[in-house]
């Protein structure tokens, strides 16, 4: 009977603050860092998330963010982009492996431990950033500069030229695709920020414009003179085996997402 009284009480606590949780307001938010805090509260603001419950996207990238310590009450978030960054610490994130189907942490200095660690956890979601090559050895710090010595200024990296073909359907793609999968919009981790983005979801993509399902309650774009127009540079990428095909990787990593299905591995 005790034991039965125990249960019910850790119950009624996890529901209460199951309840606690969905009725927190984003405004009344407060974080450790505020860059972090400012940028979640403006894009809940625009998207209309009044609580915590609310917020399925979280992009909050190249902004000098340093920690993210708080992140662990996005439990319902589908995107999370924290790239080019300053971040070290991602043990916050560990325990969003409910519903998250994108994360970027590219451009951070991140420890390979940590990076093992948060790919293992999260590795149901769509993952860019997560090179081995890229993160910190195990003790290794970055080399300080010294006081007196300026920092050297980071010469810019050129983005990759693209294709002549894509640079006449591009306009075509932002006005069909961008309101969900652009300017840091990820829907369901869709991606279609650049050629490389476009190719690397080319054959999903392709499926659903044919089908009638992209862009959503269009399903005669597909006929219209843009559709078309996508179709057909979508096709002829394919042909020169630029698209991965559908039962191929999309990615480096074994488990990926196509708008909204997931596939993964069992541990």
């Amino acid at each position: 009977m005790r034991l039965i009284n125990i249960f019910c009480a850790l119950v009624l606590v996890t529901s209460q603050s199951a309840l606690a949780y969905a009725s927190e307001r984003v405004a009344d938010l407060s974080m450790t860092d505020k860059k972090l805090e400012a940028c979640i509260k403006t894009y809940a603001a625009e998207q209309h998330y009044e609580f915590l419950a609310d917020v399925k996207e979280i992009p909050c990238f190249n902004l000098d963010i340093q920690s993210l310590q708080g992140m662990e009450v996005f439990t319902e978030a589908l995107v999370i982009d924290v790239s080019r960054n300053n971040i070290h610490d991602f043990a916050p994130l560990f325990g969003l492996n409910k519903n998250l189907g994108y994360i970027d942490i590219h451009a951070n200095p991140i420890a390979c431990t940590q990076m093992l660690d948060l790919s293992h956890n999260l590795r149901q979601a769509f993952r860019v950033g997560f090179d081995p090559d890229n993160c910190l050895r195990d003790g290794q710090t970055q080399p300080e500069v010294p006081a007196s010595q300026p920092m050297p200024n980071p010469q810019p990296v050129p983005a990759p030229q693209a294709s002549l073909e894509y640079s006449k359907v591009s306009a075509a793609v932002a006005s069909a695709c961008g309101a969900c999968h652009q300017n840091g919009k990820h829907k369901d981790g869709v991606v279609l920020d650049s050629e490389a983005d476009l190719l690397r979801h080319g054959a999903s993509s392709l499926a659903t414009i044919e089908s009638g399902k992209m862009p959503p309650g269009e399903s005669e774009w597909r006929s219209s003179a843009e559709g078309q127009l996508v179709i057909s540079y979508l096709k002829d990428q394919a042909a020169k085996g630029r698209i991965p095909t559908r039962g191929g990787h999309d990615d480096d990593d074994d488990e990926h997402e196509h708008h909204g299905h997931k596939d993964r591995d069992d541990d």
